[in-house]
């Protein structure tokens, strides 16, 4: 017997089931998205025909209808944007990550793995700039009250019907630009996918390849013959280096005697000088006292 549950609920998502034709069109679909993201896009267009007008007296309802489906437009684009700028940031986090390992990584073969999904980021990057502040939405300002082409000075042409209308177009105008940002940005997210993937196969590659990793160094000596002959250079070695420390010490001894022994001369040359200059200015006063004598 049937529950209530599956006679008025929906039933719940089936898995699907795998197929190399599935396999090939998201391959196909991955480089078609990439070659669109990349490449030049020109401005929106409006829709080839536009919807006919509303005929309802509901002015009110039909108002508040095509104001939240414009409203809902405006909405989904934002959050596109939003979306864009988080993984602006993500991608940016594990790109400069990525940069650290491949800087200190070893391995060649790694090195190529990372360079690869470094590529990736920087496509990725570029690509989610495109989504952000986007500027070819439409929106409802003065030339939706304002008639200003068929008279020289503007002229009110304000109905609530006509006002909604526009909304409802400018509404089906930028859904067709909320569609297009979607599908750039998920071209960025393929890209991460396979820049994760990357990093993952690169990561088992070269666990254990670093360079902070250091390796055991083991020295074998088979001749301990040669060592006993090392110990005893090193000793000799030791030897000369003292005799030569010793011998400067006692070079430094003998200058410092040898400089007091010069100072002290000069001591006694200048203690002569001064008694030769005494002597000079005495016998200058008694030529004077000669010379005023006669």
């Amino acid at each position: 017997m049937q529950q209530w549950q599956d006679k008025y609920l929906a039933p719940q998502v089936g898995k699907k089931k795998f197929s190399f034709k599935k396999v090939k069109h998201i391959i196909v679909d991955f480089f078609v998205l990439l070659i669109h993201s990349l490449s030049p896009h020109e401005f929106p267009k409006e829709p080839p025909e536009k919807l006919p007008k509303i005929k309802s007296k509901n002015y009110n309802e039909i108002y508040n209808i095509c104001k939240d489906m414009y409203s809902s437009s405006n909405e989904r684009i934002d959050s596109l944007e939003d979306k864009a700028i988080k993984l602006v940031s993500f991608i940016t986090i594990l790109f400069t990550l990525i940069s650290f390992a491949f800087l200190n990584i070893a391995s060649i073969g790694v090195k190529y793995i990372l360079l690869a999904s470094m590529v990736l980021l920087l496509l990725a990057i570029l690509i989610s700039f495109r989504c952000v502040n986007i500027k070819s939405r439409q929106s409802m300002f003065l030339p939706s009250i304002y008639d200003f082409e068929s008279f020289e000075q503007p002229v009110e042409n304000f109905k609530l019907n006509n006002f909604s209308e526009k909304m409802l177009q400018a509404a089906v105008f930028n859904q067709n630009v909320a569609d297009n940002t979607a599908d750039i940005l998920k071209s960025t997210r393929n890209l991460l996918f396979l820049s994760i993937c990357s990093i993952v196969i690169a990561f088992l590659i070269g666990a254990f390849s670093y360079k902070s990793q250091t390796k055991m160094t083991v020295v074998k000596i088979e001749n301990p013959v040669s060592v006993s002959l090392l110990e005893q250079e090193i000793i000799e070695s030791n030897k000369t280096l003292e005799s030569i420390s010793n011998s400067l010490i006692n070079i430094n001894d003998l200058n410092q005697s040898k400089i007091h022994e010069l100072s002290q001369q000069i001591k006694e040359s200048e203690k002569r000088y001064s008694e030769i200059a005494s002597k000079i200015s005495e016998m200058e006063k008694k030529i004077d006292t000669t010379s005023t004598e006669d």
